[in-house]
């Protein structure tokens, strides 16, 4: 009897140990399946494939998803959506090593929709040189790198490129008006919010088109604000760890606000 005892301990034991070994060893087990199915996907012969692969890499620490994208970006990629995911995807991940990886799809990339995707993840990646960058590039002749370059100015505080996104909000292409809109969704918005100047009516989300008149409301309270130091103010604020809490609450009440002036003006028609 005792030794059956012992055995049924001896057992538990063992099963208590292989659970504890399997927990222990399940994250390196994730992480190399993540990594297998990751490369699988980004050297797939199917584009949409690999932009799958480019998406799940911004959300993981894997060097070597990091390295094929940027194998894409330096030729190995001849698509331009797919280069475009990859762009985002490395600006996302956010490790600054890989800026020069950015830096020469700005100098080389023949797609300027890529190029201004470039722009965002060079902020992103490493804002004191992406500034430097900015510094060399002004008034570039495509829509792609002016709508890029006046969304990296805004986000790293510098309004000087708003009037080129409300230019490009109307008088841009489809493609071009959508992202135009969602760089001032993004980042003039929150300058407006931060001293009540966002029209109430205006409820539109990321991806629309916004309305012509909107545009022009938009424009013309900008117009009759200090717009660069209610930028220089809100990003000091935003960088200031103290104000996390308050940035929180904030952002509780504008989706409130929000809700309410969805419910009180409803859609607006597009133009």
């Amino acid at each position: 009897m005792r030794n059956a005892k012992q055995i049924l301990i001896g057992v538990g034991l063992g099963i208590s140990a292989l659970v504890l070994l399997g927990v222990l060893l399940a994250p390196g087990i994730q992480r190399h399946e993540v990594k297998r199915r990751l490369m699988g996907l980004l050297t797939s012969p199917d584009a949409q494939q690999r932009k799958r692969g480019a998406w799940g890499a911004s959300n993981w620490n894997c060097r070597a998803a990091d390295a094929a994208m940027i194998r894409g970006l330096k030729g190995g990629e001849p698509l331009a959506d797919v280069r475009e995911a990859y762009v985002y995807s490395l600006g996302k991940r956010g490790r600054a090593s890989d800026f020069d990886a950015v830096a020469g799809v700005l100098e080389s990339d023949p797609s300027a929709y890529v190029r201004c995707a470039a722009w965002l993840a060079a902020v992103r990646l490493n804002p004191k040189r992406a500034a430097q960058e900015l510094a060399r590039r002004r008034d570039p002749p495509d829509p792609w790198d002016q709508i890029g370059i006046a969304q990296a100015r805004l986000v790293l505080g510098d309004v000087g490129g708003v009037d080129d996104l409300l230019h490009w909000a109307i008088a841009g292409d489809e493609g071009q008006r959508i992202v135009a809109c969602r760089a001032l969704l993004k980042t003039l918005r929150p300058l407006l919010d931060s001293v009540g100047s966002w029209p109430l009516e205006a409820h539109v989300k990321e991806g629309e088109v916004w309305p012509r008149k909107l545009v022009r409301t938009v424009r013309q309270r900008c117009a009759a604000l200090p717009l660069q130091r209610v930028a220089r103010e809100t990003l000091r604020t935003v960088n200031d760890p103290a104000s996390k809490r308050v940035r929180r609450n904030v952002h509780r009440v504008n989706g409130a606000r929000d809700r309410i002036a969805a419910f009180l003006y409803g859609r607006q028609a597009k133009d």
